[in-house]
């Protein structure tokens, strides 16, 4: 810190240091947040899938209700579950989850 004293800018330093530290602390909560919230909405998400009463757009339309609940949780389950796909059909018959993948905003 001696370099902020040398510069005058200390208190600015103090002030990021303090804001970085927050910022992380918040990130931190927020993830591990997320992570205990994911066994739920991934039993949501193959509850839905594994429907074999409803229509693929019966499907994709529930699969969206959630989503508008639970968009952090429902797009890391929809990702997670597309990593393990043999194919990537879920990309092509509900779109919206893919924009949605590129854009979590954790």
């Amino acid at each position: 810190m001696d370099w902020a004293v040398k510069y005058g800018i200390e208190n600015q330093v103090k002030e990021y240091n303090t804001y970085d530290a927050r910022t992380r602390k918040e990130i931190r909560y927020n993830v591990t947040k997320l992570i205990d919230d994911l066994p739920l909405a991934i039993d949501r998400f193959f509850d839905v899938m594994d429907d074999e009463y409803q229509t693929r757009e019966e499907r994709r339309k529930e699969l969206e209700d959630i989503s508008a609940q639970n968009p952090k949780e429902n797009t890391v389950a929809v990702g997670v579950q597309c990593l393990y796909s043999k194919s990537n059909h879920l990309l092509v018959d509900y779109p919206t989850r893919r924009e949605s993948l590129f854009h979590v905003g954790l």
